[in-house]
């Protein structure tokens, strides 16, 4: 009896380990990482970050700076980024005009310090992003947008005024979004305003 009652507490403790590093296992991909610091950065990639006006605090992205909440490094070094940005966007050579306080940009940074792959969604109101995973070659986006919002030619329909609605979206680096659709706002992680300073 006693080494039953010893079993049971070290299930309890597994359990919540287990849960915490599934999504890594699962859905990080062979050649991918969702844990990337600075020091997994080529010297262009931290310099084209650098030169930018990045949000490091939530402050920051009150006042209106760009906030890069999810990065993935894929297996050639280049990274992949999922964030938030108002007013005017650039990358590289191509601009982009928020459609409404805050738009929401999936976009690759390869070794060279180029962007590539932009794609960008959003509503007439303050979007979020909350979590990206990688299974295969597709990417999966979570997050909360505030009335209808388009993610290039798919729709995602909103009737329930200016409150939040959570949604996943999916997309590839060949063809951009694939397709969007609304999900339970408590399928979204706790922590869903985390920001990425892996360029500090």
């Amino acid at each position: 009896m006693l080494e039953k009652f010893n079993f049971i507490p070290m299930i309890l403790i597994f359990i919540p380990i287990f849960l915490a590093i599934s999504p890594l296992l699962i859905f990080s991909g062979a050649n991918a990482s969702i844990v990337v610091s600075s020091n997994e950065l080529s010297e262009e990639q931290l310099n084209t970050l650098r030169e930018m006006e990045l949000a490091r605090t939530p402050a920051e992205v009150r006042e209106g700076k760009m906030a890069l909440n999810q990065v993935i490094r894929l297996g050639g070094g280049e990274i992949v980024i999922a964030g938030t940005w108002e007013g005017e966007m650039k990358l590289g050579e191509i601009t982009h005009q928020s459609r409404g306080s805050r738009d929401i940009f999936f976009a690759t940074l390869s070794t060279e310090g180029k962007w590539e792959n932009i794609s960008v969604a959003g509503s007439k109101g303050l979007d979020s992003v909350s979590s990206m995973s990688l299974f295969g070659e597709k990417f999966t986006l979570s997050g909360k947008v505030n009335g209808e919002s388009n993610f290039s030619h798919f729709s995602l329909d909103h009737d329930g005024g200016w409150s939040p609605t959570a949604f996943e979206a999916h997309l590839s680096l060949d063809s951009g979004w694939t397709g969007v659709w609304e999900i339970d706002l408590a399928l979204l992680p706790i922590n869903s305003n985390s920001l990425w300073c892996g360029f500090a």
